[in-house]
């Protein structure tokens, strides 16, 4: 299996399936982690047009829902 890669080193392929992780709610008694399959499509880009690297957006393949900012590992999906 694929390693996991931060998106602080780099983001996937846009638009490309990925497994990916994230943590909701990090130290709170209401943790929750998060675990899908999903595409990348991009970076939150606000009404003057600027675009927030932080706020990385994946889209789920399975139920549509999506993460704003809140994934931190991804990784390849073994065909």
């Amino acid at each position: 299996m694929a390693e996991w890669i931060s998106v602080e080193d780099r983001m996937p392929e846009k638009d490309k399936s990925v497994e990916y992780k994230a943590t909701v709610m990090e130290g709170h008694p209401s943790e929750t982690v998060i675990q899908g399959v999903g595409k990348f499509v991009g970076c939150y880009v606000d009404s003057e047009g600027e675009e927030w690297e932080a706020m990385h957006m994946f889209v789920n393949d399975t139920h549509g829902g999506w993460l704003t900012g809140d994934v931190q590992f991804w990784r390849e999906i073994n065909d």
